[in-house]
């Protein structure tokens, strides 16, 4: 696999001394490692052709072939000119070398002034990479097919089928920082570079690449995105939105090259930012088009933690649950025999009422299954109470209803009955931590975004670094200012803790430190 840095390093030495047109420079890059082709509308002047001339250099002995288009352009200034000696022996043969046939890189400016003879020709070379001369296939060691016109082609003129052949387009605009201008009108962007031999592609290499391509994965997230995205787009424009089969086949060809040369064995979110550069036809397009891919886009980059964290609130309420079920089958009422000394023989249940006069109350176990039974109807029965378990002081007679298994209204008063275990608490215990463990986490949904934008700045993503960097940093602000108010809150908290701690009197600073798990002043 070729290194990340490798590619990365190769881009920064095509654009050297050519501003403004990083973007430019690495959609063609990809492109050319795709084997696919791109489009640049813009205005003269503004450097379309340089790119194009720079791009060669980044194989080893690469080749361009370059044409100024017009409507008078022949078939034989673009794919070479007839042989005299082929027309002798009987043959149409074109003499090829020098020409696009036989190019790496190829530039057609103004590609849709190009006549019809020309255009179907370029059809079969952009889809079957096959030059057919003499009656025969002759495969093109074309890597990148990169045009460009200052306008789009017109409607009704046939070029439909050409246009949807460059999968990439890019509108190339000029210069708008000041300094750059100025540094570029004073200086000199040459066209003939010097590249590192070490970072130029042989062709073995490339060929190589196109195999390993094929073998990335797309995965279930990348699937589910493209499905929603189309959809969204499909409504948004009333289903006036066409993108071809093919083209997004094609676009599935750039996304696995980008996570190939990213040392990705499967296309990730990253990768999915080619998608705007594909999918319009005009300039509206492309701003409609390029804003819902980007509400898409950001909710994506969150999707993986809320299907985790809906996951996680599942899973709290069915721990709740099993925790509920093994209370009720692992404790039980307690049953007290001849309470009070002995003084009153019988099995009892106690109560566990606040608003009592005495601290120790019982009532009959025979009266509990009364109530139970009363259908939710106020019973009339005595209840035992006493200042202590030896010490009987009087007997009342009370209004109970029944509320549930461990729980009566006396008197109007909500009273607990005392429960014990059966067995071993450990269970409950292990339960109980797994609920208040998985609980942080669904409470600590701020600080797992956090985690999660963290994790995706660290991925490697050489051609879409800054629209990536700004996607994340605009799709997780709202979630990391509420990390960063809870640490300006825990920051403001110990400061407070210390200043206590400071002011209290020695013997007391001990008891008050102890009070606080974890703690760590010094």
């Amino acid at each position: 696999m070729a290194g990340s840095n490798r590619i990365e390093e190769l881009i920064n030495e095509l654009q050297k001394g050519v501003y403004e047109k990083n973007e430019v420079f690495v959609l063609s890059v990809l492109a050319m490692l795709s084997g696919e082709s791109i489009f640049l509308l813009g205005k003269p002047g503004i450097a379309k052709s340089l790119v194009a001339r720079r791009i060669k250099y980044a194989f080893k002995d690469g080749s361009i072939f370059e044409y100024l288009m017009n409507r008078f352009s022949t078939p034989e200034e673009i794919f070479g000119p007839i042989s005299i000696e082929g027309i002798q022996k009987g043959e149409y043969k074109r003499l090829t070398k020098k020409y696009l046939p036989s190019a790496d890189i190829v530039f057609l400016d103004e590609i849709w002034k190009a006549g019809p003879s020309i255009q179907n020709t370029l059809l079969t070379i952009i889809n079957e990479k096959i030059f057919r001369n003499a009656g025969e296939d002759v495969k093109v060691p074309m890597k990148l097919l990169m045009s460009a016109s200052n306008e789009l082609p017109a409607p009704g003129q046939g070029l439909e089928a050409l246009f949807d052949r460059f999968i990439i387009r890019y509108i190339v605009e000029g210069l708008k920082d000041e300094n750059n201008f100025n540094e570029m009108i004073a200086g000199d962007a040459p066209l003939e570079i010097s590249v590192d031999s070490k970072l130029q592609i042989k062709a073995e290499e490339f060929f190589a690449w196109q195999k390993e391509i094929k073998k990335v994965q797309m995965d279930e997230l990348t699937f589910n995105f493209i499905s929603d995205f189309r959809k969204g787009l499909d409504v948004a424009t009333e289903g006036e939105a066409y993108i071809s089969d093919r083209r997004w086949k094609k676009i599935a060809g750039l996304m696995k090259t980008s996570a190939y040369f990213n040392g990705r064995v499967k296309v990730d979110k990253q990768d999915w930012l080619i998608i705007p550069y594909c999918i319009w036809d005009d300039e509206q397009q492309e701003e409609e088009y390029s804003a819902l891919f980007n509400e898409f886009y950001f909710e994506s980059l969150k999707v993986d933690i809320f299907k985790k964290w809906e996951a996680l609130k599942v899973e709290l309420a069915e721990l709740k649950k099993q925790y509920a079920f093994v209370l009720d089958n692992t404790t039980e009422k307690s049953i007290y025999q001849n309470v009070f000394s002995k003084k009153l023989p019988g099995s009892f249940h106690r109560l566990l009422w606040k608003n009592s006069e005495n601290p120790i109350n019982f009532m009959k176990a025979e009266d509990y299954t009364k109530i139970f039974h009363s259908n939710g109807k106020a019973t009339e029965i005595e209840i035992f109470c006493g200042d202590e378990l030896d010490n009987l002081i009087s007997i009342k007679k009370v209004s109970v209803v029944y509320i549930n298994e461990k729980t009566l209204q006396i008197n109007g008063d909500t009273v607990g009955l005392e429960i014990q275990n059966k067995k071993d608490q450990s269970e409950l215990d292990a339960l109980q931590t797994k609920i208040n463990e998985v609980a942080w986490k669904v409470d600590n949904l701020p600080n797992l975004m956090v985690e999660e934008k963290e994790r995706l700045e660290k991925t490697s993503t050489i051609f879409f670094r800054q629209q990536f960097d700004l996607v994340l940093n605009n799709a997780f602000a709202e979630y990391i200012e509420i990390v960063n108010q809870q640490k300006i809150a825990e920051h403001d908290n110990l400061e407070k803790r210390v200043q206590v701690i400071n002011e209290t009197p020695v013997e007391e600073t001990a008891e008050l430190v102890s009070n606080k798990p974890g703690s760590n002043i010094e």
